[in-house]
């Protein structure tokens, strides 16, 4: 919401330096507009010329070359009046001019208008000149300004133009406003689609269309998440319920197995199919664990025994673990613990986090046949505490490390292939999310496997 405030805030600042802007481009041209336009041909200098141009001759007048050129181009008529009022001279004079005036009838056209013809006066040696052109083809109109106020014109218009900025403003901020009213709803109900709440907008104003789709979405996408938990609820009984069912009948063929490998009555070749029934349904039994672990961490029902721990002292014995174990011909692991490393405390599940690094390992026995080389190396950075599980495998191909990483994101990714495969590392990887951290992959084929695990301090 503070960034749909800033939005508003900055829109409205842009309208009214737009509004200023305008004004001030609109003085502008309406001034050149003016200037240019204003009596076009009608100049002092035209009028003048004409007047010097007209010289009598012996009882008559005649107009010289360069004068006639400038009336023709800017004026239709002219006349001449003579002291005592009578017109003594004229030029394409229209009908309804009269011949003979008075003072008070030169005063009142000399400015303006003559029989609705707009004219213009000029003094000639032998009385007036009156320059005139038809009806209606020119607007004239008399203004006088205070020499004060024509001086002080430029503050006038900077003060015209801070009034229509503030003017601007206002109405910049009543559309911000509205704007902002209209907008804070949606932006509402976007924040609860985020938070999976329903949302109901009014549907009516500027921005109804966008509010009924935002309300079709969230109906949308209610119904989806109620028929995920229904799915997932489903899964999860069927998981329980199987790992349930399992155990069982599977501890009854374990034990028998048991008692047939045991039985020195029995031939060998029965006693080592016993042995092998009895390793199977151990690994039927991991699997079950492991499900039932990995769909417990998914949907956070496996509450997390945080503790403040040394991570390194769980390094180590998981590294023990699997030198204690007779692996000498399949493993050799060398261990690299930084000062730092040594010293350093996270906050983890101690038996999460050593069953993290077992699956890791022991992936890395189980897929390589030949003796490999495991180096576990552990830094300590000033955030995070960082494990490398490094071996010298034959790798894995990139088209199943693709794989891999997309199974290793969700239970049921893992499960939709044909058959179960990285739920081991499935299990790292909920559990590291579980601590906030993160983890990766790495491998080229021939060139072993590279595991990265970053935990916070």
């Amino acid at each position: 919401m503070k960034n749909l405030i800033q939005t508003i805030i900055k829109l409205v600042i842009a309208v009214a330096g737009i509004g200023v802007v305008l004004v001030a481009i609109n003085f502008i041209f309406l001034s050149i507009w003016m200037f240019k336009y204003s009596v076009p041909g009608h100049g002092k200098a035209d009028m003048q010329l004409i007047a010097e141009a007209l010289v009598k001759e012996d009882t008559t007048y005649r107009i010289k070359e360069k004068g006639e050129e400038v009336l023709r181009e800017s004026y239709e008529w002219a006349m001449l009046i003579g002291d005592e009022g009578e017109v003594i001279w004229e030029i394409n004079l229209p009908q309804d001019i009269p011949l003979k005036y008075t003072l008070m009838d030169v005063a009142s056209f000399s400015r303006w208008y003559l029989n609705d013809y707009p004219v213009s006066v000029w003094e000639h040696q032998d009385g007036i000149i009156v320059l005139g052109n038809q009806k209606h083809s020119y607007w004239k109109y008399n203004l006088e300004y205070d020499m004060n106020m024509m001086n002080n014109l430029p503050l006038y218009g900077g003060y015209a133009l801070i009034m229509n900025g503030i003017v601007a403003l206002l109405f910049a901020i009543v559309i911000g406003y509205k704007l902002y009213r209209s907008l804070k709803p949606l932006i509402s109900g976007i924040e609860k689609l985020e938070d999976k709440e329903l949302t109901q907008l009014e549907t009516n104003g500027m921005f109804g269309e966008v509010a009924r789709k935002i309300n079709k979405t969230s109906k949308l996408l209610r119904k989806q998440e109620e028929l995920l938990e229904k799915r997932d609820h489903a899964r999860l009984n069927w998981i329980r319920g199987i790992s349930h069912d399992v155990r069982t009948p599977l501890a009854i063929i374990m034990g028998y197995a048991a008692q047939i490998e045991e039985d020195l009555l029995n031939n060998r070749a029965t006693r080592e199919q016993a042995s092998t029934i009895k390793r199977q349904s151990i690994k039927i039994k991991e699997l079950v664990n492991d499900l039932n672990l990995i769909s417990q961490l998914e949907y956070d029902m496996q509450p997390l025994r945080m503790e403040t721990i040394f991570f390194a002292e769980i390094i180590r014995s998981v590294v023990v673990m699997f030198l204690n174990d007779d692996l000498e011909e399949r493993l050799d692991v060398e261990l690299d613990i930084s000062d730092e490393a040594q010293r350093c405390q996270v906050q983890g599940d101690k038996v999460l986090l050593n069953r993290a690094l077992t699956n890791i390992i022991g992936n890395s026995i189980k897929h390589n046949s030949n003796k490999i080389q495991v180096k576990v190396k552990a830094r300590c950075t000033t955030t995070h505490y960082e494990v490398y599980i490094m071996d010298n495998g034959i790798g894995i191909e990139p088209e199943k490390l693709e794989r891999l990483k997309r199974c290793n994101t969700s239970l049921e990714d893992t499960m939709s292939n044909e058959r179960v495969h990285g739920l081991g590392l499935l299990i790292v990887g909920k559990i590291i999310e579980g601590h906030q951290g993160t983890w990766d992959i790495r491998s080229e084929q021939g060139c072993g496997v590279t595991y990265f695990i970053k935990i916070p301090i």
